[in-house]
């Protein structure tokens, strides 16, 4: 949900924000492009699935099989930590029905910041074309796209998106 917030903090108030970034997020379900149902049907609560096991679904979403694999042990030890203070299964299902009802395509024509649009290529769950979407509305905004890289493009590719984020910052000009 983070970047429809930013959306919205960038559209309603404008003389707070010096630069946007947004990440793998998009318009909003009535112009965007949906996430694959499989990858929604993973968010549904299941009565009885341990908040571990329930995690453990959603990374299969949220990131890539490749970095699933590469980052196995790193996965399962954040997955433990996770499950010491789980987000409820209903919490994340009113998120996403938030998410749902968001809708910024009319309004992103009169976004006012500097915006770079970051998006992983494999992502699931924020379809690569809601990227394109974004950029296609939002003046002057910049699009890169992170090849082999999900949802979670930041910790698939931290090098590469640390280094997007600063070089675009960078470039964002700061009040005297």
């Amino acid at each position: 949900m983070g970047g429809t917030i930013a959306q919205e903090l960038a559209l309603g108030h404008p003389e707070r924000v010096l630069g946007l970034v947004l990440g793998c997020t998009g318009c909003g379900a009535a112009h965007g492009v949906p996430a694959e149902p499989q990858a929604i049907a993973m968010f549904a609560a299941t009565p009885g699935l341990s908040a571990v096991d329930w995690a453990k679904r959603l990374n299969s979403v949220l990131v890539t099989p490749e970095y699933a694999e590469r980052e196995r042990d790193a996965l399962e030890a954040a997955i433990e930590e996770y499950a010491k203070n789980p987000t409820p299964p209903h919490v994340i299902g009113r998120q996403v029905g938030a998410g749902m009802l968001f809708d910024s395509y009319d309004r992103l024509p009169q976004m006012q910041v500097p915006t770079l649009i970051l998006h992983g290529d494999k992502d699931r769950l924020s379809r690569v074309a809601n990227a394109g979407i974004l950029h296609d509305r939002i003046p002057n905004s910049k699009l890169q796209i992170l090849p082999d890289a999900g949802h979670m493009f930041v910790w698939e590719k931290p090098n590469e998106s640390a280094e997007a984020i600063v070089e675009f910052l960078s470039s964002v000009p700061a009040p005297a």
